[in-house]
C-alpha cells in the first residue's frame, strides 16, 4: 500500500478481522460509503475495514459474486468498480497505484474461477477418438458397414 494516511488504525486491527488461514494478498486506501478506510484482497475474501474513533464499519465482498471490476482514474487518484450479480459499487480515491495492483489482482481471481469453471472439452468429444470407437463397434458387429459410414461421415463434419 503506497499511502497510509487514514488507514493507519484499519492496518493496526486489521488482525483482528482475518479468519484462521486468512492471507493478505493486497491492500488499498479508499473511501467507501463516505467512510475512509482500507482495501483488503485476502486469498478468501475482499474487505472494506473503516476504524473511526466512534464507528466502525466492516464490509465483505464475496470474490465468487465479483464478475467484473472497472477502475477510473484522475490525477493520482481514482475508483475502484465492482460488479456483482446487477449490483456494483465503488470505493473511491484510492491511490493509482495501488488501485491497478487491486483491479489487477481482482481480475487475476475472476479469470482463474472461470477457467476453473469452464468445462474442459472431454475426450469422448473427440471427433476423431469417437471414429475410433465407432470401428471397434462395426468390428464387433454393433454397427453395420452403412451405419458406420453414416456416423463416421457425420463426425468428419465436425473437424
Amino acid at each position: 500500500m503506497k499511502w497510509t494516511l487514514g488507514g493507519k488504525r484499519e492496518i493496526k486491527n486489521l488482525e483482528r478481522h482475518l479468519l484462521e488461514r486468512e492471507q493478505v494478498e493486497e491492500l488499498a486506501q479508499g473511501t467507501f460509503t463516505q467512510n475512509q478506510g482500507i482495501v483488503v484482497l485476502t486469498n478468501q475474501r475482499l474487505l472494506f475495514l473503516f476504524h473511526g474513533f466512534v464507528n466502525k464499519r466492516t464490509e465483505e465482498f464475496s470474490l465468487e459474486a465479483i464478475t467484473a471490476v472497472e477502475i477510473s482514474k484522475s490525477l493520482n487518484i481514482g475508483t475502484l468498480r465492482l460488479r456483482m450479480a446487477g449490483n456494483s459499487c465503488e470505493i473511491t480515491a484510492v491511490i493509482a497505484q495501488d488501485l491497478d495492483r487491486m483491479a489487477n489482482a481482482i481480475r487475476n481471481r475472476i479469470k482463474r474461477r472461470t477457467d476453473q469453471a469452464a468445462p474442459s472439452p472431454s475426450v469422448s468429444d473427440d471427433p476423431v477418438t469417437l471414429i475410433k470407437r465407432l470401428s471397434e463397434l462395426r468390428d464387433a458387429g454393433v454397427l453395420s458397414d452403412t451405419e458406420y459410414e453414416a456416423k463416421k461421415q457425420e463426425l468428419l463434419r465436425r473437424l
